[in-house]
């Protein structure tokens, strides 16, 4: 499954769900019950990076980091240098 993200690009998303519930269906033409599919992208792969990230950098540096905002931010970069480097070693396989 996959996200759109702020620029347009597609992304791969990290634990996507899918469900279906039924519920009953009060016509008495076709089907006894009525199928819902659901489905939830999930968190995209950078949001999941940078979650992973910026739990590494609170374990190892706790307060010591500086606010939350600049952790956050400092996580958003590593989530963004893993991904392009992992996009250039899919480049080099193709």
């Amino acid at each position: 499954m996959e996200n759109n993200n702020e620029d347009g690009t597609k992304q791969k998303s990290v634990y996507p769900l899918e469900w279906v519930t039924y519920t009953i269906n009060p016509s008495d033409y076709g089907s006894k019950y009525i199928e819902h599919r659901h489905v939830q992208s999930g968190l995209n792969i950078r949001e999941y990076y940078a979650g992973m990230a910026m739990q590494a950098l609170i374990f190892h540096y706790g307060n010591e980091s500086g606010n939350a905002n600049d952790c956050a931010k400092v996580a958003i970069e590593y989530a963004d240098a893993l991904i392009a480097e992992l996009n250039k070693s899919e480049e080099g396989n193709e």
